[in-house]
């Protein structure tokens, strides 16, 4: 399946999807019994009818195709709740969180790390029992990752934090008059709200990738080029799973066995 953003719709609503959002990307074979593939906004993807017969399908395609790259991945765990893989050539762990259908890769040169150390710490597993216990509301974060209690549905959710490589497209002459407002920031490394610097200028970019309200980020690249200048960003998404008070204790188990 190939994502493009603003164009891309959820086959549930029909609403296009920006690679900002938090989505669940679905990839089935054509069965009656399972959901359309595509990329579902997540609050689509739970009303689903058939979105427990998707998950069951979710959980056995995982399992197999762990097995079946035990060769070339290093599988850590294959678990009814997670399962977990290290890939070398890319240098990645894989999370797969079955019950709700989701994937989660984080890069073993540091986010690997921390997160397993953000879930081990000490204090924090004393303050998920007393979650457990009802004892009051916590939250627990870093900046790539938090963990944050839903109390209504009893949930617990994780938060992680992507980035998301995004696109803008200018005129030479609409990107020198945006330098003259943003001088001292359009260059690699700086933190730009496109949105806000283009209604200050009232330029519309001629190529925007996604929705320009969700174009802001830190600048990666300017290539100027005859009369066209591209501007590149990595823009912030965090992905979000609820899990139960005993899936996340269940997580830290299995980060202990693999960590």
């Amino acid at each position: 399946m190939i994502f493009a953003a603003g164009s891309t719709a959820c086959p549930n609503c029909e609403k296009p999807l920006d690679s900002t959002e938090d989505f669940i990307p679905i990839e089935t074979p054509l069965r009656t019994d399972l959901p359309e593939s595509g990329f579902y906004h997540v609050d689509c993807f739970h009303r689903l009818p058939n979105r427990a017969q998707y998950l069951e399908y979710f959980r056995n395609r995982t399992q197999s195709y762990l097995e079946s790259q035990s060769n070339v991945w290093n599988v850590l765990e294959i678990h009814d709740r997670y399962s977990v893989a290290y890939v070398p050539s890319i240098d990645e762990a894989f999370i797969f969180f079955i019950a709700s259908g989701r994937v989660v890769s984080l890069s073993c040169r540091g986010p690997w790390a921390e997160f397993c150390d953000f879930l081990l710490d000490y204090e924090l597993r004393d303050e998920l029992t007393e979650q457990n216990r009802l004892k009051g509301p916590w939250i627990s974060e870093t900046k790539l990752f938090a963990l944050k209690p839903e109390p209504p549905g009893g949930f617990i959710v994780l938060e992680v934090r992507n980035g998301v490589q995004k696109m803008l497209r200018f005129t030479a002459n609409q990107y020198e008059r945006l330098k003259q407002v943003r001088a001292d920031v359009f260059s690699p490394g700086a933190f730009i709200d496109f949105a806000d610097v283009c209604s200050q200028t009232s330029i519309a970019p001629v190529l925007v990738d996604g929705f320009l309200e969700n174009c802001k980020g830190i600048v990666t690249s300017v290539d100027e080029k005859n009369d066209r200048v591209d501007l590149r960003f990595v823009a912030e998404k965090w992905v979000r799973i609820p899990l139960a008070v005993s899936e996340l204790q269940e997580l830290i188990n299995v980060l202990q066995r693999v960590s």
